[in-house]
């Protein structure tokens, strides 16, 4: 996983499991203008597909309840899915991705704006 804590943007990339992952955890995102795009791309062909969901956390509180950002949200294949709805300053957003018809390879590119 890469992830530029310092800069503005980043990527990580695996391969779903049959439950919810935290794929990319972005910290304190919300500081610079509170928005974030991603870009969630299924790598794997035509034949899986793979859900994701992006949950927003008003702090560090390890009981901090999520909120959901993007519901869960099924990826086809190597089609980009672009999600710009954070837009409201959280303490930390994490975006994780699950199976949906068997594991897929995935990448997610990120930019704060």
């Amino acid at each position: 996983m890469d992830v530029n804590l310092a800069g503005l943007n980043g990527y990580t990339s695996g391969t779903t499991t049959a439950g919810y992952v935290a794929a990319l955890t972005i910290p304190g995102y919300g500081g610079i203008n509170g928005k974030s795009i991603f870009v969630i791309t299924n790598l794997t062909g035509a034949t899986l597909t793979m859900y994701y969901k992006i949950d927003g956390y008003v702090s560090s509180n390890p009981d901090c309840v999520a909120i959901a950002v993007k519901a869960e949200t099924d990826v086809v294949n190597a089609t980009p899915v672009v999600n710009t709805d954070t837009d409201k300053p959280y303490d930390h957003v994490v975006v994780s991705v699950k199976n949906h018809s068997g594991a897929c390879a995935y990448t997610i590119d990120w930019m704060r704006y």
